[in-house]
């Protein structure tokens, strides 16, 4: 049998083991969140882009979605190319195009919309 005193020394140890694990839970999970992370990318159809010298952006909802330099694409007979540059957006154009986007986050925290691939097949 446990007295009183036993008793409220059990439920200190385990305030202080509980409080422990949720630091350090706590300071993981913050951790974790500090690298480079993802959103959820979300499939854009049919919206008009403004296409310069290997650069391209895309407003949706007021929000910038861009790229630039070589950028994954599905070419319009169903091809993918790992990289390169679309040929439904040429350069120096407006087009429209259906593209993957995101929100992508650095170690700081701070994000930026981009797109993640293209898909000429129309």
């Amino acid at each position: 049998m446990f007295t009183v005193r036993q008793s409220v020394g059990a439920l200190v140890s385990l305030a202080i083991i509980v409080g422990i694990a949720a630091t350090v839970g706590y300071g993981i999970g913050i951790r974790v969140g500090a690298g480079p992370r993802m959103s959820e990318t979300k499939v854009f159809r049919d919206v008009p882009a403004s296409v310069g010298d290997s650069v391209m952006t895309a407003f949706v909802d007021n929000i910038a979605y861009g790229v630039s330099g070589e950028v994954p694409w599905v070419d319009a007979s169903g091809s993918w190319h790992g990289q390169g540059w679309p040929a439904c957006a040429p350069a120096r154009s407006q087009s429209r195009i259906t593209f993957g986007g995101a929100v992508v986050y650095g170690p700081t925290g701070v994000g930026d919309y981009r797109m993640l691939w293209v898909d000429c097949r129309k």
